[in-house]
């Protein structure tokens, strides 16, 4: 048959070419009466890239788009407000839902997450200082920042870096994308059932490891392999069918992923400019040329420091803190000055440990370009029971009283110069028979501050000197500091020695017995 009698044919039976034509032409050509005539509708909808649900409308296309949108929210379990596109079959590509009347049965929906309006409002802040947070090593207010993986660092008003929180005692993991969410929901509820580990996609990989290292991130830069293995094993509780197997707690290959993301998450921020001075420091060009080597004196925290290296403050210049140190020197001087020296020891806080961390400045120099930093306000804490405890202490280490606190008589003042002017770090007590006539702090053979309340309060100052100027804890005395950081502060409990841990369970152990026999 020709073409001509094929095009006759179509015109004098018109039904004919109708009829034979392909099922879907005429399931198609019926369903463009009216939507609700017909029966049962599938839709496709799309989530995200690798996530797809079939929704099944039993009474038809809806009469409205609003209606669809209710329906698909509802279905899916979308909680945020969105928008829908179908495929348009005359230009192939995605567009904007406005009418049902261009969905049919077994049509393609794609959701789009619709962005809230968002006005913002710029208003003068006033830098203040919370008293009952200042202490003599110069705390200050700080204010966490946030990023994630795909986005950069954002600098807030007082620094980019600036944390509030110290590593939690329990690490909560966060939530993830609503595609890795709602997979990870089925697979653990399919390894309750039969025991079957859900093996992740390489998108779903990665959303898991960029979360992680972005939550990681806003407590430490520079996690310890304990935080690591915490997070790691933290991550398969929350989610078994995570659970590797031959791994001797299911998630050392966990462990090993994520300390390889925070590694390249920390080179994704210094490659940008918006990232923090924390990180920056160790970059090679801001190394000596004695250290151009990436891996070669990193600077990290010696503790577990929130704030080891903060960047400066919003808009500030190292000149500009400059002036604000100088200006400090004036107002040291002055009488009743306390509110005004704090708030400014305060807002140099970061100047002054990117100072310390970086130059490695002497106790001399300090005291001299710092000499605020040394001064204490008196204690009224005058109590002999917190200084026995912490003499118990470092005897229940197993190390010298001696080694930290130096008692004189007040007629031994002239040997006892002499005698501390070779400690590196000490605690003096000068006795007058049963009364106590000084306690006062060597640092490097220099009398750094005296008059102060009890030894332990001492102790407490002590603690701060050792994180204002970077100092580590003298070997002589490790366990004992390790306890006071670990167990009286909770400061990075993981990885106790093991006379720490020892003496920890046995304290415990007493104390509840105690409170039992009462």
């Amino acid at each position: 048959m020709t073409d001509s009698s094929h095009s006759y044919l179509g015109y004098c039976f018109p039904r004919v070419e109708t009829s034979i034509s392909s099922a879907s032409n005429l399931s198609s050509l019926l369903l463009r009466g009216s939507p609700n005539m017909a029966g049962v509708m599938r839709l496709l909808v799309i989530l995200e890239e690798d996530s797809r649900i079939k929704l099944e409308l039993p009474n038809g296309i809806p009469s409205s788009v609003d209606e669809v949108i209710h329906e698909t929210t509802n279905f899916c379990g979308l909680t945020n407000e969105i928008r829908l596109q179908y495929k348009d079959a005359d230009f192939g590509t995605w567009v904007n839902l406005t009418s049902t009347s261009e969905l049919k049965d077994l049509a393609t929906l794609k959701v789009i997450n619709v962005v809230p309006s968002v006005t913002l409002f710029l208003e003068p802040v006033e830098y203040s200082v919370d008293k009952a947070n200042f202490q003599s090593q110069d705390d200050s207010s700080m204010s966490s920042s946030a990023c994630s993986g795909d986005t950069l660092p954002v600098s807030s008003p007082s620094s980019d870096t600036d944390r509030k929180e110290q590593w939690p005692k329990v690490f909560l993991i966060p939530t993830f994308s609503h595609s890795t969410e709602t997979q990870l929901r089925d697979g653990n509820a399919e390894y309750q059932r039969s025991q079957v580990r859900l093996t992740p996609s390489s998108k779903m990989l990665s959303n898991i490891l960029e979360t992680l290292a972005d939550k990681v991130y806003s407590y430490k830069s520079y996690p310890s392999d304990a935080d690591f293995s915490e997070v790691a094993e933290a991550l398969t509780q929350t989610h078994p069918c995570l659970k590797e197997p031959g791994s001797f707690n299911h998630s050392y290959g966990w462990k090993q992923r994520l300390k390889t993301k925070m590694y390249k998450y920390r080179t994704y921020l210094k490659s940008h400019s918006s990232s923090s001075d924390e990180l920056t420091v160790n970059t090679v060009k801001r190394k000596l040329p004695t250290d151009a080597h990436p891996a070669k004196n990193i600077k990290k925290p010696r503790r577990t420091e929130s704030n080891h290296y903060p960047s400066l403050p919003f808009n500030e210049t190292p000149e500009s803190m400059e002036q604000g140190r100088v200006a400090l020197l004036s107002e040291v001087k002055k009488r009743n000055n306390v509110q005004t020296i704090r708030q400014k020891m305060a807002r140099t806080f970061a100047f002054r440990r990117q100072e310390i961390v970086d130059k490695k400045t002497s106790l001399h120099e300090m005291i001299e370009r710092w000499p605020a930093l040394f001064e204490v306000q008196e204690d009224t804490d005058t109590t002999t029971k917190r200084e026995i405890a912490l003499k118990c202490l470092i005897l229940n280490m197993g190390e010298s009283v001696e080694n930290l606190i130096k008692e004189f008589l007040v007629s031994e003042k002239d040997e006892a110069g002499q005698i501390l002017q070779r400690e590196t770090i000490a605690i003096f007590v000068i006795r007058a028979q049963a009364a106590t006539e000084d306690i006062g702090i060597i640092l490097e053979g220099l009398e750094v501050v005296n008059n102060l309340a009890s030894v332990a309060n001492a102790v407490a100052i002590l603690l701060g000197f050792l994180y204002a100027l970077n100092l580590e804890y003298p070997e002589t005395l490790k366990l004992t500091f390790e306890y006071i950081q670990k167990v009286f502060m909770e400061l990075d409990p993981k990885g106790m020695a093991t006379k720490v841990k020892q003496l920890l369970v046995q304290v415990s152990y007493t104390s509840k017995f105690s409170s039992h026999g009462k």
